[in-house]
């Protein structure tokens, strides 16, 4: 069939439609409850909870959905006194999606609402802090003081989240299906993540290792003494040594600068984020290739994981090598 009879065919086919298709259907409520269950779906936990927060804090301020012009600059304004630039960023990001998601026009879209947001930034605008990393050395210092059944689940918990270079959320996610033993080490399955929304998941593997406090013993030993053969693998330990569900991602930092101040470390900076960020200052100095610790960690950015190779060894790959 040529293109002059494709389009007479498509001509025929199109001419009665509208009869056919008759009037449009307005979505049932049940309708509407499943778009705005997915709608939500969208977002991860996280970020949908801190959306949440942000749009009370503006309609608690005195602001409307919908908001205009003067209104969302004069609130920017006034908050830019003790708000940083990135917090009143993300609460323009939940004001400009909750207009869009209810078909509003967007105000944050408006000239001079982007003219007071440069303005910010110029006059408050700062590095962003970051996590501190925990170094090999250092976490290798904390695990005597892990004690006890809590120990012994703390122990794994700071060896695998260091050695697989986990988020916290993937970290408190990982169940017991979600593990592989192999001869080599363990295979761990990381359903979804903070740059995975559509759930592909991946494989992480973690070797056992050569020397020093192993990650994978580590783990297969919670797993013995927690009696525990499906769901959560991390749970939370009471003071009698009892489970009492998934470990809460928040407990993580709060677990690993106890164990800090316990040695004497300077607790100052860690966070849950420091088992990552150590994991790939730890390789870079050891020389790991930038390919490697990126397969390791998920990066989707090449250049993420460079911010941490610069803070690993600052003199590495120095161009002042190559001058005479």
């Amino acid at each position: 069939m040529n293109e002059t009879s494709d389009n007479s065919a498509l001509s025929m086919a199109t001419t009665n439609l509208p009869s056919v298709v008759g009037p449009r259907l307005r979505p049932s409520t049940s309708c509407r409850t499943a778009i705005n269950y997915y709608l939500e779906a969208s977002l991860s936990p996280n970020t949908l909870r801190a959306y949440k927060s942000d749009l009370r804090m503006f309609i608690g301020w005195g602001a409307a959905i919908p908001s205009c012009p003067d209104e969302l600059a004069s609130y920017l304004a006034e908050q830019a006194s003790w708000l940083s630039p990135y917090t009143l960023t993300r609460r323009l990001s939940a004001i400009r999606r909750a207009h869009k998601s209810m078909g509003l026009p967007d105000p944050s879209n408006h000239a001079m609402v982007r003219g007071v947001v440069k303005g910010i930034w110029r006059r408050h605008g700062k590095a962003q802090r970051q996590a501190r990393p925990l170094l090999l050395n250092e976490l290798h210092q904390m695990l005597p003081a892990m004690l006890g059944r809590k120990g012994v689940r703390d122990r794994a918990l700071t060896l695998i989240g260091f050695r697989a270079a986990l988020r916290r959320s993937e970290l408190c996610d990982l169940d017991v299906e979600d593990i592989a033993v192999s001869d080599e080490g363990v295979l761990l399955h990381v359903r979804h993540s903070k740059t995975d929304q559509q759930a592909k998941g991946r494989i992480i593997a973690v070797p056992f290792a050569k020397s020093g406090p192993c990650a994978v013993h580590a783990l297969l030993a919670w797993l013995d003494a927690s009696d525990v053969e499906s769901g959560a693998v991390f749970q939370a330990v009471d003071r009698w040594g009892a489970l009492n569900g998934r470990l809460s991602p928040q407990s993580i930092g709060t677990i690993i600068c106890g164990y800090a101040r316990a040695v004497g470390l300077d607790a100052c900076g860690l966070s849950a984020h420091s088992l990552r960020a150590g994991f790939v200052t730890t390789a870079a100095k050891a020389g790991a290739s930038i390919h490697a610790i990126q397969r390791q960690t998920g990066h989707q950015s090449i250049e993420m994981v460079y911010r941490y190779v610069r803070t690993g060894n600052p003199f590495a790959g120095n161009a002042n090598e190559d001058i005479p």
